[in-house]
């Protein structure tokens, strides 16, 4: 195998694991989150994306995703470039779009118990969530299509 396959095969396996937890968040999460109210949010939200192992676990995908399609792009062959190159891209994007949704998370830990601030928050992150995923999700497929 080559190593430029390898690197494709790896970077497919992480986009996978962000692109499926980026669905579970997408399709199940977000709605269900959002019935329950700002509060349930925000306390969710600090036990889960604020705390060690979500502060450990996203990031560590995310940028690994991103390094590994990015070291793929520049050394897979003409056959699958464009698809390498489009994998890399989109997860380049969503870990710029990172940049617009975490403030919001990362905001929760200091606006207590506010409703209506919580409620901002929460639909600000929702909505460049939104964006980050279909790029984490477009780049797993663009990472899938260049496997080929």
């Amino acid at each position: 195998m080559t190593s430029a396959r390898s690197l494709s095969l790896a970077a497919t396996a992480l986009g996978g694991i962000l692109a499926g937890a980026t669905a579970d968040r997408l399709v199940v999460q977000f709605p269900a989150l959002g019935r329950l109210g700002p509060k349930f949010w925000a306390d969710y939200s600090r036990n889960a994306d604020l705390s060690v192992r979500g502060a450990a676990f996203y990031p560590t995908v995310a940028i690994g995703h991103a390094v590994l399609s990015v070291a793929a792009a520049v050394i897979t062959d003409r056959r699958a470039r464009s698809s390498a190159v489009a994998a890399a891209m989109l997860t380049l994007g969503g870990l710029v779009l990172t940049l617009k949704a975490a403030p919001n998370m990362l905001s929760v830990r200091h606006l207590g118990d506010d409703q209506v601030a919580l409620e901002r928050a929460r639909r600000a992150f929702n909505f460049w969530s939104r964006i980050r995923g279909a790029c984490h999700i477009g780049a797993f497929i663009a990472n899938v299509w260049s496997l080929r």
